[in-house]
């Protein structure tokens, strides 16, 4: 269910931007729709489920509002999802937001008051599954990603809406 063990010396709830608390299996069982033992590396957000339900169901939502997600049975491979969690009366763990690539994850630590950015992460995942390195806090900045962009995209995901959303 997300709790940490020990990863990353963290023995918590599922509130951190961690692969171990994040990536939840998603599974699915359509006979004549969904191949048995089919398998899918893709990213799915939990936004995506109202709308493959209403995919699935041949039915066009007529909602006040835009519908974020988007069904995994028709549209496309999502690039990238983003991730949040916002400070909670029952925690101190501060806020942070994330946008998680098949084989990347970029965080960003805010400042509880200001939300200032405080802290950055960068994993790559192909080669440190485990997020044991981040790129961003290591002693060399040759392996570090173009963090400008990464923000930019991340601030845009953070006030999106609809199906443009990561």
């Amino acid at each position: 269910n997300g709790y940490l063990w020990a990863e990353h010396r963290i023995l918590a709830d599922k509130r951190f931007p961690y692969v171990e608390s994040t990536e939840v299996p998603f599974l699915v069982r359509w006979p004549g729709h969904v191949a048995a033992g089919a398998t899918s590396p893709r990213l799915v957000a939990q936004i995506d489920l109202l709308p493959t339900a209403l995919d699935v169901a041949g039915l066009s939502p007529t909602l006040t509002y835009p519908l974020d997600g988007q069904s995994i049975m028709s549209a496309p491979t999502r690039a990238e999802a983003y991730q949040e969690y916002f400070k909670s009366a029952d925690s101190q763990l501060g806020p942070w937001a994330s946008l998680r690539g098949e084989s990347w994850q970029y965080v960003e630590w805010y400042d509880v008051a200001t939300g200032a950015i405080t802290f950055r992460e960068y994993y790559n995942l192909a080669a440190d599954p485990y997020q044991l390195t981040n790129l961003l806090g290591d002693t060399s900045t040759d392996n570090d990603p173009a963090v400008r962009p990464l923000h930019r995209r991340l601030k845009a995901a953070r006030t999106c809406v609809g199906t443009t959303c990561p």
